[in-house]
């Protein structure tokens, strides 16, 4: 079973690959102030949310 430390470990690794990828890269201008990430793992009935501000 997924464990609350693994379902971390994957909402940081979201986190993560949408800083490698830059996927949020495009938003930045200075119209918009806050940009956040989100990384969401789940598993069953758990789930876990990691959130980041980037900007």
């Amino acid at each position: 079973a997924q464990s609350s430390k693994n379902l971390k470990e994957t909402a940081l690794q979201a986190i993560k690959q949408i800083e490698d990828k830059r996927y949020a890269e495009e938003f930045f201008d200075d119209v918009i102030s806050d940009i956040y990430c989100y990384g969401i793992s789940f598993y069953q009935k758990n789930c876990i949310i990691e959130v980041k501000k980037i900007k």
